[in-house]
């Protein structure tokens, strides 16, 4: 995921995006493309509220972020919180809504879910696969566990010392 995100050069071969090398600036740092977008599990630095982190981002979706998300009496994460009270979950679950509306054509996340309780994992989930399917965006996710995807995701690779060893279809036929 470093290397996919731009975080990591390769030690050998290229990464390409649309058939196009990924570019380099002066120094040698790979610049990721605009159309490119990764969940990190870096904290955010921020001095404000949910509502003021997601206007200083993502200034013409506030009001459908909130509808969407934080508007429920059964929501966890606060809309006037601090971002620094956040818990880990919250965190994740932010950056994952934020995500999601910046509407990239690729996000990568690493370690999905991990974080999240169950009853917020199922509701993510649910919203990610509609926001895949109506945006068209391809999500590249890793995770440790098998059992904690399954159900949103269509191709598993399987890795063995960084080397695809398997890939496997998860899509159910219809009936």
């Amino acid at each position: 995921m470093s290397i996919l995100g731009g975080q990591l050069i390769p030690s050998e071969g290229t990464v390409e995006f649309e058939s196009e090398e990924f570019k380099k600036n002066w120094r040698g740092k790979i610049k990721i493309p605009n159309d490119i977008l990764t969940l990190n599990d870096e904290p955010i630095n921020f001095r404000g509220t949910v509502a003021e982190y997601i206007k200083s981002i993502l200034p013409n979706k506030v009001d459908d972020i909130y509808q969407s998300f934080y508007s429920s009496a059964k929501i966890t994460t606060p809309w006037d919180g601090l971002v620094s009270n956040l818990s880990t979950g919250q965190i994740e679950k932010l950056k994952l809504i934020t995500s999601m509306e910046a509407d990239p054509k690729v996000l990568l996340m690493d370690d999905y879910g991990i974080n999240f309780d169950p009853v917020i994992k199922r509701d993510l989930d649910r919203r990610l696969k509609n926001s895949v399917r109506s945006r068209g965006t391809t999500v590249v996710l890793s995770n440790s566990e098998l059992a904690r995807v399954k159900d949103l995701v269509s191709v598993v690779l399987f890795l063995d010392n960084g080397h695809i060893s398997k890939v496997r279809s998860l899509k159910r036929p219809r009936q």
